[in-house]
């Protein structure tokens, strides 16, 4: 059950993410990285897919 919702969020076309990492963006799953000069900061990303959470 949890591989169908999966692909069903995501969609049958390989060619639509560029790469693993924007694939990651759209769910919600990697961290928002904001660096200026010397200072860098690391936040959770808040707005996501809530289905592709909850699987």
């Amino acid at each position: 059950m949890l591989s169908a919702r999966v692909l069903a969020e995501f969609g049958d076309d390989p060619h639509r993410y560029a790469s693993a990492k924007a694939r990651k963006n759209y769910a919600g799953t990697s961290p928002i990285t904001r660096a200026s000069g010397k200072k860098k900061v690391v936040t959770a990303r808040y707005v996501r897919n809530d289905r592709l959470i909850a699987a």
